[in-house]
């Protein structure tokens, strides 16, 4: 049993500790409190390494923070009489996961490392899955299962419960089944075009004489092309030798340009300096008559307060006291606006000066940085001529090799003509000199594709009713399971006044079969979940039900469901609370957590926690 969840600089938590009992535990509080860290703090803990919450399990760490650490106090003991952790001899163990903001996660079993590979062995032998949608059902899986289509529900009810493996026989001997129909397919072809070869072998000299015909030729095209690219390199080397020149000019350009900034940036720094050390001065004197203008003002406030209490001589001498210290805080006034006035004056020349600096800066800066680069390329142009005059070289004297120096043709014209060359060539191309030998061989090799036809026919055969077994195997079974749901979902469905039904649709392709879920609320006879058929409400609450109903067949001593109400009318609410409710105590010992945005009103029994945010900290509380 999992007694609590202690969190620090997690998520929304500085640190905060969840404490958890047997049965149905609670947790409630407005939206945006921190509800759902705790069961993402969970998952996490159980081996998850992403969440819907963030990519990055560092996302996950408190602002401000360098690290966070997520901890589950857990029974060691398990319901076979084993330890979860074997090596461990405490009736209790804290497990945690530690995130560094540098990206290092690791866990610690009381504070110990281990290893996260026996972390999921653990929990794998008590039937936890953190990736299971019905062992933990975060927020919104309910809306989320109920937009993807039948077929997707199934395949998703399938892997939750583990009987993938009865759909994945299907599918493998289907992959057999494709093959072996591809393999007979193309033999037949293969028979089909050996059957017509008598007439293609008388034919087979005179294809010869063409080929050569043809070979003769491509040998001149590849000359012309060969002296084609020697003269396309020269253009090249031409016009590298431009830039290099261009190049060159533009460096002398932008050093040039580097000077005159270097010179403004001079001047304009000199300026600035300047007008900041007058806007020093001036901001001084404003200080000194700010001070004085507040302490004759706050000396008149005192005075008539002070006299307002007194009688006499002492109350007039407070009151000429107050008329001097007024004349003199309005005598200030004027000095400080002045001051304050050049102060906006100062500060509007500095902005332009610092405007001029950052520009003059920048102008020598870019200039600079375009002289590297252009050297950079200046260099490269003269690696890459140097390059090329070699290259020359070699193509001259491939293209002598060939024949001589031709008149130059378009390279677009000399592959197209080598392009139809080639495809004149290519059925030419298994022709030969032993054309006798290969046609007296050919019906031995007629035959032996025939036996191998009919064969590959038979094995096809095989192989279909092979797919009808196991499509008939994976449908009892799915069917079977789906029977045993339509009971707890009967079940659960009556907390909510409501019938319904689990069953295939009628498609018979195995890719095409999806999951139809049927509900009826007071006394209607139950069909397809629909936005005509049922209100909003009512489909959530049924779809809620069906998920249940699912999650009391994944064996795991822990379940939850994250914000099951959310977007419901109060009506709607309290039947998913039953619903919940009743789920939890079917559980038998499962231990269940359930996440609410909404008011409820537990029965006794029942673990309520509150959650809420103050002052971008959530704290956790008990419900008594």
């Amino acid at each position: 049993m999992l007694h609590g969840v202690e969190l620090h600089n997690f998520m929304s938590y500085e640190s905060a500790f969840v404490p958890l009992t047997s049965g149905l535990n609670l947790i409630v509080g407005p939206n945006g409190s921190g509800k759902s860290s705790i069961l993402v703090a969970i998952s996490l803990v159980l081996g998850q390494t992403h969440t819907e919450r963030s990519k990055r399990l560092s996302d996950l760490i408190r602002w401000g923070t360098d690290g966070a650490k997520v901890s589950l106090i857990l029974d060691n003991k398990t319901s076979d009489g084993g330890k979860l952790f074997p090596h461990n001899r405490e009736e209790k163990v804290t497990l945690s996961r530690v995130l560094r903001a540098n990206g290092e996660y690791f866990y610690q079993l009381d504070g110990r490392p281990i290893p996260r590979q026996d972390v999921s062995e653990a929990f794998r032998r008590v039937g936890i899955f953190p990736d299971n949608i019905l062992i933990i059902m975060h927020q919104l899986m309910v809306h989320r299962f109920a937009s993807v289509p039948p077929p997707e529900k199934l395949r998703m009810m399938e892997e939750a419960l583990g009987f993938h493996r009865y759909r994945d026989d299907v599918v493998e001997a289907l992959s057999r089944l494709r093959r072996a129909g591809e393999e007979e397919k193309t033999l037949s072809a293969v028979l089909q075009s050996t059957a017509q070869s008598y007439e293609y072998w008388r034919k087979e000299f005179e294809k010869l004489q063409r080929k050569k015909l043809l070979e003769a030729r491509f040998v001149q095209l590849e000359a012309d092309l060969s002296w084609t690219k020697v003269i396309a390199r020269e253009a090249s080397i031409a016009r590298i030798r431009s830039r290099i020149d261009a190049s060159r000019q533009e460096i002398a350009t932008l050093e040039e340009s580097t000077r005159e900034a270097d010179r403004r940036l001079e001047a304009t720094e000199a300026m600035y300096a300047r007008l900041r050390s007058e806007r020093r001065s001036v901001e001084a004197d404003r200080l000194e008559a700010a001070k004085a203008h507040a302490v004759a003002e706050a000396e008149t406030r005192w005075s008539r307060d002070l006299g307002d209490r007194l009688r006499g001589s002492s109350a007039a001498e407070l009151a000429t006291r107050a008329q001097e210290s007024s004349a003199r805080a309005s005598r200030l006034s004027a000095p400080i606006a002045d001051l304050e006035a050049r102060l906006a004056d100062l500060d509007a020349g500095l902005d332009r000066g610092l405007e001029g600096l950052v520009q003059a800066r920048v102008d020598g800066q870019v200039a600079r940085f375009r002289g590297r680069i252009i050297a950079e390329e200046l260099s490269r142009l003269e690696t890459q001529l140097a390059s090329e005059l070699e290259d020359l070289e070699a193509l001259a004297l491939e293209a002598e090799r060939l024949g001589p120096r031709s008149s130059p043709r378009r390279p677009g014209e000399i592959h197209a003509e080598m392009t139809s060359v080639k495809q004149e060539l290519g059925p030419l191309g298994s022709v030969g000199e032993d054309v006798e030998k290969v046609f007296t061989t050919y019906m031995q090799s007629f035959e032996q594709l025939k036996v191998r036809t009919d064969e590959l026919a038979a094995n096809r055969k095989a192989l279909g009713a092979e797919v009808g077994r196991r499509m008939a195997k994976w449908r009892e079974v799915v069917e079977g399971l789906l029977a045993e749901v339509t009971v707890d979902y009967n079940g659960l469905l009556a907390e909510a006044e409501g019938t319904g039904q689990v069953r295939l649709t009628d498609a018979k392709d195995l890719e095409r079969i999806g999951l139809e879920i049927l509900a009826g609320f007071h006394g209607q006879r139950p069909v397809a979940l629909d936005t005509f058929a049922q209100s909003g409400g009512e489909r959530s609450i049924a779809l809620t039900a069906f998920l249940l109903g699912l999650q009391r067949r994944a064996a795991s001593p822990l379940r939850a469901i994250d914000e099951f109400d959310v977007h419901l009318d109060p009506h709607n609410r309290e039947l998913v609370s039953k619903v919940i409710l009743a789920s939890s105590k079917a559980a038998g010992d499962a231990q269940y957590i359930a996440i609410t945005p909404g008011q409820v009103n537990p029965p006794k029994g029942v673990n309520v926690i509150v959650v809420q945010n103050i002052g971008g900290r959530t704290e956790v509380a008990r419900r008594r």
